[in-house]
């Protein structure tokens, strides 16, 4: 070793002496040069001093008591030792915890590999898996036992019209008790999604709903159809899935986040940090562990964008804070897992009219303050282009030279009424009939 490398060798033992944050570099040599020293009188208080800061910082209350009986000649050099020997297990769990994460991590292959190996699905929202799609592991237990969804066709509408309802994928009647072998202490209520229809608007009468949503969304689906009422037909309500992003909208997979927290072994120090990332977003987020928490992110969408937000850094992945991937998937209705963004007709219900918007439902979604009233019909069992669905919206765009890129945001906002006459099954059904003849991709 020739002197330069001597020299900063020695500027690195002093570096880890005298600095007052523990360093992360530090090795057994250290430890034991350190508890050596401990046993001197006046160097041994002079540690004493900067252990106890060092605990401070890092808020060990129990390494502050230690250090403190360390300022004592010769015995200090007992209390320096057995506070190292309790920092070198502290140590070896964290080594043992981050090879753990390690081994979660995806393997190092090519684009291919990983899209065959199932580690890319829309889910992960653009990146890639923490896992194989299918390895991702959850359990949910009933509610009640839902009604059996009638299969019908677009042809059982023919004469009547249809009007949009899009919406997220999560599932219905069902509660999430775990995910990716974290139990929730609290399971988490699944409220829908397209199987909202199931669950409130099965039996006939007054408190009947199909839709849940904000007053100005239901308000405007109603009026759809009462216009089509006008034009001497009935209206129907057909469910079009939004892209998975949608699924971080409602309180369902804030409640199950904050679950996974709860009930994981998160550190103390993890969670205050995760506060502060928080509150630089919302200021007046009340904290993961406060009691006022559930009820403050669910009656605000910003601060649950801002508490999902900061959970995908990556400090906050590496400290062990749950994958929003796999909470996606658990919230998730399975038979739309794969369902093209926009191809409607999985739930079909009929709009009742002759009551008014629903502001103070008997059975209240946790997410959404307005419902629907009216009677689910069934399921269409094929996927279909909400373009082919709502035909004379999009033909009339073209005539109008609107560009395609606004198709989308138009769409949700217009929720456009098409009348299911023959010029629309002509086109649709062929669709359908070769789409079954296929069968599952």
């Amino acid at each position: 070793m020739d002197a330069q490398s001597i020299i900063a060798a020695l500027r690195d033992r002093a570096r880890k002496y005298v600095s007052l944050d523990t360093p992360e570099d530090a090795d057994l040599g250290d430890m034991a040069i350190d508890i050596a020293t401990g046993f001197l009188p006046v160097v041994g208080t002079a540690q004493a001093g900067r252990d106890f800061e060092r605990a401070r910082r890092e808020g060990d209350k129990l390494g502050m008591g230690l250090s403190s009986l360390a300022a004592i000649p010769v015995v200090g050099g007992v209390a320096k030792a057995a506070n190292k020997a309790r920092k070198g297990e502290k140590a070896a769990e964290e080594t043992v915890k981050a090879l753990r994460q390690g081994e979660q991590k995806a393997p190092r292959m090519s684009a291919q590999e990983a899209q065959e190996a199932g580690y890319w699905h829309p889910i992960g929202l653009g990146k890639k898996l923490e896992k194989p799609y299918d390895e991702i592991t959850f359990k949910t237990e009933k509610v009640k036992d839902l009604p059996q969804r009638k299969s019908i066709s677009l042809e059982d509408m023919q004469g009547q019209y249809i009007v949009p309802a899009v919406g997220d994928r999560t599932a219905a009647g069902k509660r999430l008790t775990e995910v990716e072998g974290v139990k929730l202490n609290k399971p988490v209520e699944l409220e829908g999604g397209p199987d909202f229809m199931l669950t409130h608007g099965s039996a006939p009468g007054p408190d009947s709903t199909i839709w849940a949503s904000g007053q100005p969304i239901v308000s405007a689906l109603r009026n759809r159809a009462l216009q089509a009422e006008q034009q001497g037909g009935k209206a129907n309500l057909v469910y079009v899935p939004m892209g998975y992003n949608s699924l971080n909208f409602s309180t369902m997979p804030v409640d199950a986040a904050l679950e996974m927290i709860r009930s994981g072994k998160i550190a103390k120090k993890a969670k205050r940090e995760f506060d502060g990332a928080v509150r630089s977003l919302r200021p007046e987020f009340a904290g993961i562990d406060s009691p006022e928490v559930v009820d403050q992110l669910r009656k605000t969408g910003e601060l649950r964008h801002a508490f999902l937000d900061r959970m995908q850094l990556d400090d906050f992945q590496n400290a062990g804070f749950p994958h929003l991937s796999s909470i996606r998937k658990a919230i998730m209705e399975p038979a739309l897992a794969d369902v093209p963004l926009y191809h409607g007709g999985y739930s079909v219900g009929a709009i009742d009219t002759a009551l008014p918007i629903n502001k103070a439902p008997k059975a209240p979604h946790s997410t959404y303050d307005t419902q629907l009233h009216g009677h689910v019909l069934g399921g269409i069992d094929t996927p279909i282009p909400h373009t082919m669905l709502w035909r004379d919206f999009f033909n009339e765009r073209r005539v109008r030279q609107m560009p395609e890129s606004g198709d989308r945001m138009a769409f949700e906002r217009s929720k456009p009424l098409q009348k299911v006459d023959q010029q629309l099954l002509d086109e649709v059904m062929p669709y359908v009939e070769a789409l079954r003849k296929r069968g599952p991709q």
